[in-house]
């Protein structure tokens, strides 16, 4: 699924088999037990069982990843956006209107994978989209699915730690749903601070940009409650003029910059169709470690660090010191999509 004359594997990823080099199974096993899930960096995918959509036209207006569930959280996915309509005898996930499968996969999918991976969590945003029936309630349609993986499920309301979380799936519940409502055991952290950026339809790109960025610096704060978490969205829509196939081709390396340069935590970064760097780059910022690229002229490794301060302006630091002219070069061959930046960002 994609747009097959894309080269754009650092960032963007149309191919149903993206290759070794990019899996993270275990990277939350690195991670503190007393962290803050809030804390912590973590990449998420939009749409996520969006792949499993066949149609031949439409899909490639519906489809907003093209890994397998599976692929995803071998990856390095770690939160999930997943659209759920209520039946009569069962609970669909589709993505604007459009049937993708059923919930229990999804689950199954996900218990899966914590059981061969204990070590790591799963956070499921579960939303309800497309449930009209008359007289049916999403909750109570909901409930039995997620009681019969009640043991797979963090069932506190406060936001866990990673030490509580592991092994688990943690529901963020985006439907209505009352304090004594029984429900509220699977909707951990309703009452919690959530601060979402999504704004899937904005005026322009730039526009786009803009609440990336406000987002992000907001989830990097030093004087930001530590157990608030922020959601962004990096996905948008854009049907009339392209797929998000291509959407996402363009905008992953523009954003991409503000996720490999900004230091601190950046929250939870949901995509479309990533390519495995800008997954590991979202993930290393729970180390803050230099890169390292060779210096193409001197034949040796080049420590670099590069800092977005809270007005987005970016300072590059390289060690050993180096002619500073040559520092665009040296970021050019770690980040391609750098003059493209410059040219998007102006305080760059």
């Amino acid at each position: 699924m994609g747009n097959i004359i894309a080269k754009d594997p650092d960032f963007w990823c149309s191919s149903e088999d993206p290759g070794p080099e990019g899996h993270n199974e275990d990277w939350m096993m690195r991670v503190s037990d007393s962290k803050f899930l809030s804390e912590l960096s973590i990449p998420g995918t939009h749409a996520t069982m969006s792949y499993a959509y066949d149609g031949k036209v439409t899909g490639l207006f519906v489809s907003c990843q093209s890994w397998l569930l599976c692929i995803q959280l071998n990856m390095g996915i770690r939160f999930l956006d997943i659209r759920c309509q209520a039946t009569r005898d069962d609970m669909l996930l589709n993505h604007g209107g459009y049937y993708l499968c059923k919930l229990t996969d999804t689950l199954t999918g996900c218990v899966n994978f914590l059981q061969t991976h204990p070590s790591e969590c799963v956070i499921l945003r579960i939303a309800q989209e497309n449930s009209n029936l008359e007289g049916l309630d999403f909750r109570d349609a909901l409930k039995p699915f997620l009681e019969k993986f009640s043991s797979h499920i963090f069932k506190k309301r406060s936001m866990p730690t990673l030490g509580e979380a592991r092994g688990k799936m943690i529901i963020l519940a985006d439907y209505d749903i009352e304090d004594n409502d029984d429900m509220m055991k699977y909707g951990n952290m309703t009452h919690g601070k959530i601060i979402i950026c999504e704004n899937h339809k904005p005026g322009s790109f730039s526009q786009k940009l803009d609440g990336i960025k406000a987002n992000i610096k907001k989830a990097s704060s030093a004087q930001r409650d530590k157990k608030e978490m922020y959601i962004t969205f990096t996905s948008y829509n854009h049907w009339l003029v392209d797929c998000p196939q291509e959407t996402a081709r363009r905008s992953n390396p523009t954003w991409h910059c503000l996720v490999r340069y900004r230091i601190g935590c950046l929250g939870i970064v949901v995509m479309d169709f990533p390519g495995y760097k800008v997954i590991r780059d979202i993930i290393d910022h729970n180390w803050d470690r230099p890169r390292e690229i060779e210096n193409p002229t001197a034949h040796r490794l080049v420590k670099y660090r590069g800092i977005i301060d809270d007005n987005f302006i970016c300072h590059i630091e390289i060690t050993p010191s180096t002619n500073p002219t040559n520092a665009l070069a040296f970021l050019s061959s770690d980040y391609p999509g750098f003059k493209e930046i410059r040219d998007s960002i102006d305080q760059i």
